[in-house]
């Protein structure tokens, strides 16, 4: 006597998973439709129906895709290559504590003139004066590096039609290394 036998492919959820899925979604749904100001039963019926046909079908989703929102399909980046020459952004403000003279950077010059008199007191008061200085909180301007490239990507419909892929050419500007300070002083402080 001949076997029959009923092959499941892999990743197809269980009568129970479907269950628990519909259930779920319905009480989601439910809930949303209330917030909404319609009907909770409405809002189920159709939160465990629209999870129960999407459980129809195992998702066959390739190798290393990822999620495509706007077109509700999956992509894969195939190939990039560079396009143009790399450019600066202006990035984020960095803050770090730097050490000021409280009087004003033109006072340090005040004080080292001061080192130049003869008199010994003159001299200490002038080393005192150059020497003073506080902790502020300094705002860096940055910027950060950039690269356009022309990046292929490989479209794939699994639910609709999964023999159906499209390749799309896009031009995707990526950052190249960290932040770096445009200059070693801060443009202000913030106190």
């Amino acid at each position: 006597m001949a076997k029959i036998g009923v092959t499941i492919p892999k990743g197809t959820p269980t009568l129970g998973q479907r269950l628990k899925n519909a259930f779920v979604f319905g009480m989601i749904g439910g809930t949303a439709a209330k917030l909404g100001g319609g009907k909770f039963a409405n809002g189920a019926v159709s939160g465990a129906f629209s999870r129960l046909f999407n459980d129809l079908k195992p998702e066959e989703i390739p190798d290393g895709a990822a999620a495509c929102m706007d077109e509700d399909c999956y992509y894969k980046e195939i190939a990039k290559e560079p396009f143009g020459d790399p450019y600066y952004v202006q990035g984020h403000d960095e803050y770090d504590f730097v050490k000021v003279h409280p009087w004003g950077e033109g006072w340090k010059e005040v004080g080292h003139a001061f080192t130049l008199f003869y008199d010994k007191r003159i001299q200490a008061i002038g080393i005192g004066i150059e020497n003073m200085e506080e902790l502020k909180l300094g705002v860096f301007e940055t910027k950060i590096k950039y690269q356009d490239y022309k990046v292929k990507y490989k479209y794939v419909f699994p639910r609709e039609t999964p023999t159906y892929s499209e390749v799309r050419k896009f031009i995707e500007p990526r950052q190249k290394g960290k932040p770096i300070r445009v200059s070693d002083k801060p443009y202000k402080f913030d106190y």
